[in-house]
């Protein structure tokens, strides 16, 4: 997500930086976490991994040049709140499997996906 002040360059095709927010949901023998150094590096100032095993939900920061881990969340434990956007992101329990639960901050809706 690309937030009014980001640095990145709208080339028409592409971006050229990063966006301000990104989101990785990982797959088995996904590598997203190995990624965080290029994230870092093109400015991705938060990066939410949902990880389906097991499952939890971690948030990164860049702090001095590096994303790194601000919180995690498992299933029945509080959410967390990004920095850079108005939300919250909880796992909800829930069968088959938890609900990652989106909460907005200032208007109170709720995804859950």
């Amino acid at each position: 997500m690309f937030l009014p002040g980001n640095p990145a360059i709208d080339c028409g095709t592409h971006w050229c930086g990063g966006p301000d927010f990104g989101v990785e949901i990982l797959s088995p023998g996904d590598r997203a976490r190995d990624k965080r150094p290029f994230y870092a590096a093109v400015g991705v100032r938060e990066l939410l991994i949902i990880d389906r095993d097991p499952w939890q939900v971690e948030l990164y920061r860049l702090q001095h040049g590096q994303l790194v881990e601000a919180d995690r969340v498992l299933p029945g434990v509080p959410p967390v709140a990004s920095q850079v956007l108005p939300v919250t992101f909880g796992l909800i329990a829930a069968a088959p499997r938890p609900l990652v639960e989106i909460a907005h901050l200032t208007d109170g809706r709720r995804w859950r996906i």
